[in-house]
């Protein structure tokens, strides 16, 4: 008989969305974390397990979000500034992994502020140029 607490729905719904943001999550691996071991399945877990995981992935959900947000925000402002001085946003991506060494989506969010910060420095002497 099936658990009046236990929501597949709910569940499958948040795991699709931490696995679309890269956590790449297994029902069984989450289950098996918030039971400590004692059980893979959703109808086995107790409420006290099933609300703090629910919980928990919630609150992962919504910091990897913002996460996403303020990583989005700060690749445009790179591409934004580039931009101006002619450049794709192709040229942009090789021009980033370049100075970072590493792919322009991979790059975290410190290493996007100097990015900013550099692609800033590039506009500001192309316009000082007039070119």
């Amino acid at each position: 008989m099936k658990k009046e607490f236990v929501n597949h729905k709910q569940f499958f719904v948040i795991l699709k969305e931490l696995n679309a943001l890269g956590a790449e999550l297994t029902k069984e691996e989450v289950v098996s974390e918030y039971t400590e071991g004692r059980t893979e399945s959703l109808n086995n877990m107790q409420p006290n397990e099933w609300n703090h995981m629910i919980s928990s992935m919630n609150m992962q959900l919504r910091n990897s979000s913002e996460l996403f947000l303020e990583l989005d925000k700060k690749r445009k402002k790179v591409i934004a500034n580039m931009k101006l001085c002619g450049y794709s946003v192709d040229e942009t991506k090789i021009w980033a992994a370049k100075q970072r060494k590493m792919p322009f989506n991979q790059l975290t969010s410190s290493e996007l502020s100097e990015l900013i910060y550099a692609s800033g420095k590039v506009k500001d002497h192309f316009l000082s140029k007039g070119i």
